[in-house]
């Protein structure tokens, strides 16, 4: 496996896979109503490798809001998403924690 400096590789996560619908209860339970999936342009490189290298899916849980311009040169991350990430994400781990091994 070739670990080069270009750009990452696309990668997507089925819907339908076990965490990604773990974490979409998790999004249920914490909000109150059914989360919504976005497909979003670039990716992060570490998802791909992991899927070619291990064979495993990674799922994304993000918590930023769309008027703090996410990678934009005046982004900023407001205190109150950075809250419910971390009560959003110890509820993931519960989750999870729940699955064989």
């Amino acid at each position: 496996m070739s670990l080069s400096k270009s750009s990452a590789q696309p990668y997507l996560i089925p819907a339908d896979h076990p965490y990604n619908q773990k974490a979409a209860k998790v999004l249920k339970e914490f909000y109150g109503q059914d989360p919504y999936y976005v497909r979003m342009g670039g990716s992060v490189p570490i998802c791909g490798i992991f899927l070619r290298a291990l064979g495993v899916y990674t799922v994304s849980f993000g918590f930023a809001i769309e008027d703090e311009g996410f990678h934009a040169p005046n982004e900023f991350f407001r205190l109150s998403s950075f809250n419910k990430g971390q009560r959003a994400y110890g509820l993931l781990l519960e989750e999870l924690a729940h699955e064989p091994l």
